[in-house]
């Protein structure tokens, strides 16, 4: 029985899972998507760090190509903290509410700072996916931003693996009798 179960963890593949939270909202629809896709990578052994965007300070890219020419972004802010987790992750998972047709400023803010360690993502190749939720019940409100994240992945070489849209859920009270949670569990579970 010991062999067996040796040669089961041998094939299992730990992930450092780097998920970007990026809702102003702590107890949100995507904070519900959010722990029930943590709870499925825990429950495969994998590493999950969760950072809220909302409560970083971040300054934004300002073209500057400081980081081309010098190897580091000009700007000392929390980005060092969101880099020194996205350098070494095997998954990126964004998650964030749909408020006006596209991914938070947050989170988008946050984004446009991966330009400062591009060289290392497109190294390592990260895997990424995406957890949303919409007030609008239609999917269509998603695809831009699902557009956009399938379009990252591909920037940096990696494989976009999945999504849960939780559309038609303006609060979290508003997943009760959904299977969107149960997807985001399941989305985690699969990798």
């Amino acid at each position: 029985r010991f062999a067996i179960y040796l040669s089961r963890v041998a094939f299992h593949i730990f992930m450092k899972i780097l998920m970007l939270l990026g809702s102003p909202r702590k107890k949100g629809t995507t904070a519900a998507l959010a722990e029930n896709c943590v709870k499925g990578a825990k429950e495969n052994n994998h590493e999950v760090t969760c950072i809220d965007c909302n409560s970083l300070t971040v300054h934004p890219c300002i073209a500057c190509a400081n980081c081309i020419s010098h190897g580091v972004c000009v700007w000392t802010d929390d980005m060092k903290k969101v880099e020194a987790e996205a350098t070494k992750a095997d998954l990126i998972v964004f998650v964030t509410p749909i408020y006006y047709i596209g991914m938070t400023a947050q989170l988008k803010l946050v984004l446009d700072r991966f330009y400062s360690f591009n060289k290392v993502i497109m190294e390592n190749k990260p895997r990424f996916a995406l957890l949303t939720a919409a007030a609008n019940p239609g999917e269509a409100i998603c695809e831009p931003t699902v557009k956009q994240m399938q379009m990252i992945a591909g920037y940096f070489g990696g494989e976009f693996v999945g999504m849960v849209n939780a559309v038609g859920c303006n609060d979290a009270g508003a997943l009760a009798g959904t299977d969107f949670e149960q997807k985001a569990y399941e989305l985690a579970k699969s990798l």
